[in-house]
């Protein structure tokens, strides 16, 4: 079921009260079931250093063992010494599946002004439910320190016969609360305008591993019954993406003369970051832990790198030049990010690195340099 409600009240002929709630279901989601698939006709060994100098460009210390030899080496085939653990590294499938889904509502209120112009204010809420996280479910849990058993201790494994196994998790959780308000003037006396501003938080937690293993040769999960240390459990913090302030100003101007100008300014507050320490202190098989341990023992805050604000302006100029009847051309010129401000939207977030907090390259349009565009059109 998926419940879903709305209301919209005339408080008089210029004001009106809104809002709803709805549960919502995405699509379902089939990556684990796809990689799962991968694993019936290809395989990952697991691998750890053996403290060889040459270790990261020879791993197998000679030539690359063929897929067949693999499969006759696996110790969940072929139990002995010496054999190859299998990796399940990308998510496999799982029967404790569910399908994600949120929770959404709003209440606002909207206001005409004279009769061009109007404005509005909302609370939205959305609460995500569900959602996508992925861990190695091949480690055990020590009641005495909160924190996974060493995965290099094989004997304390659920299932000792394979190396790290990742697993889709869709239990995941989100709340985002949000005051959003416009104002808006539609096109009139040559002129229109809108501005937008936003004020809000995101939250979000990551799933709480289960203890897994095998109860009558059938895979198993029960709840971990103690408490987990910050960057093993589930803690509920401030997301990663969370953008506090938000703000858009745009408009175009009729000057006469067949030029019109058009322009948008965006402002957006610090986004906060997922930071960690870096490596796999926890030894928990890689790829997949927050790497948030210390080496004194402390950890890392989780999501507290916040990077710098966004400031972005672009212009556009256009003149029509007409021709005969309904034929014209017009020329255009933009300018995108016209006083070259410097935005950033990546950064080094692990505390080892000794670049921790530079920014890096991104390659997307909002954080690029200046540039110009020159451009016609023709209509007829």
């Amino acid at each position: 079921m998926a419940p879903r409600l709305g209301f919209a009240f005339s408080l008089n002929d210029r004001t009106v009260l809104r809002g709803g709630y709805g549960q919502f279901y995405t699509q379902a989601v089939t990556d684990g079931a796809h990689q799962t698939a991968i694993y019936t006709v290809a395989t990952i060994t697991e691998l750890r250093n053996d403290g060889r100098p040459d270790f990261a460009v020879n791993p197998f210390n000679g030539p690359l063992p063929a897929y067949e030899r693999v499969l006759a080496d696996a110790c969940d085939i072929n139990f002995r010494d010496g054999c190859v653990r299998r990796e399940f590294l990308n998510e496999i499938n799982n029967p404790w599946r569910r399908l994600p889904y949120s929770h959404q509502a709003s209440i606002g209120l909207q206001r005409q002004l004279g009769t061009t112009m109007a404005v509005e204010g909302d609370y939205v809420y959305t609460g995500g439910r569900g959602e996508e996280t992925a861990y190695n479910v091949n480690l055990g849990y020590d009641p005495a320190t909160g924190a996974n058993y060493p995965f290099a201790d094989i004997n304390r494994r659920p299932f000792p016969d394979w190396g790290a196994v990742y697993s889709e998790a869709l239990e995941g959780w989100s709340n985002s609360h949000g005051l959003q308000t416009a104002f808006t003037k539609r096109f009139s006396h040559r002129w229109q305008a809108s501005a937008t501003y936003t004020l809000a938080a995101l939250r979000d937690a990551d799933a709480r591993p289960f203890q897994y293993g095998l109860t009558n040769g059938i895979v198993s999960r029960a709840p971990i019954a103690f408490a987990l240390a910050p960057d093993v459990g589930s803690e509920y913090t401030l997301a990663s993406t969370d953008q506090r302030h938000r703000a858009v100003v745009n408009g175009i101007w009729d000057a006469g003369y067949g030029v019109q100008l058009s322009g948008i300014y965006f402002y957006g507050s610090g986004r906060r970051y997922g930071n960690s320490y870096g490596g796999d202190l926890r030894d928990s098989g890689g790829g997949g832990g927050s790497a948030r341990l210390r080496p004194d023992g402390t950890i890392v805050p989780r999501n507290t790198f916040v990077g710098r604000p966004i400031h972005r302006v672009d212009l556009r100029v256009q003149r029509r030049f007409r021709t005969t009847g309904n034929h014209g051309i017009d020329g255009i010129v933009e300018v995108f990010n016209l006083f070259n401000h410097e935005n950033y939207g990546s950064y080094t977030t692990q505390e080892s690195n000794r670049n921790y907090g530079s920014p890096a390259f991104n390659s997307a349009v909002a954080y690029q340099p200046r540039m110009l565009q020159l451009g016609f059109r023709l209509t007829f």
